[in-house]
């Protein structure tokens, strides 16, 4: 998600999911903004709009297979973004939305990124090196 001049990595949605399902937390704050989490009128659930997309804990109160999983405890966030949905269970991604793989390409973009740096830098050390005591030796 790459909204308003800020990016949401996958490690903001899964703090956000715990934060959802955590009765005493009112608020969250990613990236210096904090926003309000919300009770749905509808149906008494909790969500947070966060960077333009909706983040909403399964009801429990339908008859889908994932409202039983929630009512057997366990812990689902939907990310209610264009299709498909994406869906953090007990804090771990188990469906992936556009939001979700956009966050991975852009961190393995940065590791990728980062990794070339590395090594270019360590390239141009062992030459540095190398020209150097060519040079001392002569």
């Amino acid at each position: 998600i790459e909204k308003y001049g800020d990016e949401m990595e996958e490690e903001d949605m899964i703090k956000i999911h715990y934060a959802i399902h955590n009765p005493k937390c009112n608020n969250i704050n990613i990236h210096g903004k904090v926003y309000e989490i919300k009770r749905s009128a509808k149906n008494g659930c909790r969500y947070v709009y966060v960077l333009g997309e909706k983040f909403i804990e399964q009801n429990q109160n339908k008859s889908s297979v994932y409202a039983k999983r929630a009512q057997a405890g366990e812990e689902l966030t939907w990310i209610e973004t264009s299709s498909p949905w994406g869906l953090i269970a007990n804090g771990k991604v188990e469906k992936l939305s556009e939001s979700i793989l956009n966050a991975r390409a852009r961190s393995l973009l940065k590791n990728n990124i980062n990794n070339y740096n590395t090594d270019h830098t360590n390239n141009i050390n062992k030459l540095s090196t190398s020209t150097t005591s060519t040079t001392s030796t002569t």
